[in-house]
C-alpha cells in the first residue's frame, strides 16, 4: 500500500513539473498568446478598430485602437480600366500611367495621399522596443531584426529630414500584444490575426486622438498563419515581403493612418498590400510630406 502511495506522488510530482515547465516556457514568450481578435463591432472606421479605455502604468487614461494592413485576395491581376489599383501590379498598363507631379508643398489642411491618427509621440521621451523574432516559417531571425531596424531607418533618416522616433532595440521578453491595457513595453512579433486577410495589425495606446493626443504604446503582430513571409519576397512567389510591411506598420507607431486612395497605391501607407511587393520598403514623396507635417524639425 506504501509503495502505491509512493509510487503515486512520485507520477503526480514529475506531471506537476512537466506542468510547471510548460508555464515557463510559455510565460518566456506570451502573455497568454500571441493571438489578435478584432471583433467586427469594434471596428470604427476602415480598417481602425476600437480597444476601449484603460489606464498606463502611470495612471493616465488612454484609448487604444488598432490599425490593421490589409492584403488582397481577390480581384487580382490587371482590370485595365484606367486606374491603377493597389491589386494591380507594375505590369498592368493602369500602373504604367505616370501621374501628375504632386505640388511640393500641398496643403496641410487636405492632404492627397497621407493622413495622421491624431496622437503622437513626446520626442522628449523616446521609447525602446522588444522585437521577438521568432516565427514558425523559419525566417532567419538575426535578419529579421536587422530589417526590422532598415524600416526605422526609412522614417527617421530622409536625405534633408531626420529624427528619432523609436529608441533602441531592447533584448527583453516579448510578451504578447496588449488589446486590454497597456503595460509600458513597445513589443513586435509574429503570431496570429483572427480576421481574414489581415497582414499586420499595429496596437496604439494614447491619451487620445483628436489630434492633440500623445502616444503611450505600441504592439506590433505580424500574421503567420494566413501569410507567407519572406524577408526578401522578390526571390519567393506568393510572399509578403517583410520589410515591405513593417516600414507601414512602423508608420502607424509613430502617428501615420491609413490611406485608401487608388492615386495614393504607391505611398508606403495605403492601406493594403500585396504579396511580392517591396515599393513600400522606401516612403514615397507623400509619407515624407506627412511625416515633415506631423513632426517638424527644429531649427
Amino acid at each position: 500500500m506504501k509503495k502505491q502511495v509512493i509510487a503515486g506522488i512520485l507520477v503526480f510530482l514529475v506531471a506537476l513539473t512537466s506542468v510547471f515547465a510548460l508555464v515557463v516556457r510559455e510565460n518566456n514568450q506570451v502573455k497568454g498568446s500571441r493571438i489578435v481578435d478584432l471583433p467586427d463591432s469594434a471596428e470604427v472606421a476602415p480598417g481602425v478598430y476600437s480597444l476601449g479605455m484603460a489606464k498606463d502604468v502611470d495612471g493616465t487614461p488612454v484609448y487604444g485602437y488598432a490599425f490593421v494592413y490589409k492584403g488582397h485576395a481577390k480581384p487580382t491581376g490587371c482590370r485595365d480600366d484606367g486606374v491603377c489599383q493597389g491589386f494591380e501590379g507594375p505590369e498592368c498598363v493602369d500602373c504604367q500611367i505616370i501621374p501628375p507631379e504632386p505640388d511640393p508643398d500641398p496643403d496641410p489642411v487636405e492632404p492627397l495621399c497621407y493622413g495622421f491618427m491624431g496622437a503622437k509621440w513626446n520626442l522628449n521621451f523616446i521609447e525602446g522596443y522588444r522585437f521577438s523574432p521568432v516565427n514558425t516559417q523559419g525566417l532567419d531571425e538575426n535578419a529579421l531584426k536587422i530589417t526590422f531596424e532598415n524600416s526605422i531607418g526609412e522614417w527617421e533618416n530622409q536625405e534633408e529630414y531626420a529624427q528619432d522616433f523609436i529608441g533602441e532595440f531592447e533584448s527583453s521578453v516579448v510578451d504578447g500584444p496588449d488589446t486590454t491595457s497597456t503595460d509600458g513595453k513597445n513589443e513586435v512579433m509574429f503570431g496570429t490575426i483572427r480576421k481574414p486577410g489581415v497582414i499586420a495589425v499595429t496596437i496604439v495606446w494614447a491619451t487620445s486622438f483628436d489630434d492633440s493626443g500623445e502616444i503611450r504604446e505600441w504592439d506590433m503582430v505580424f500574421d503567420q498563419k494566413d501569410f507567407a513571409w519572406s524577408n526578401d519576397a522578390t526571390a519567393h512567389p506568393g510572399m509578403m515581403d517583410f520589410q515591405n510591411i513593417a516600414t507601414h506598420e512602423l508608420g502607424h507607431a509613430i502617428g501615420m493612418d491609413d490611406v485608401y486612395e487608388s492615386e495614393c497605391n504607391q505611398q508606403t501607407m495605403y492601406g493594403y498590400a500585396r504579396t511580392n511587393e517591396i515599393i513600400k520598403r522606401d516612403l514615397a514623396e507623400w509619407d515624407i510630406f506627412g511625416i515633415e507635417e506631423l513632426y517638424p524639425m527644429l531649427s
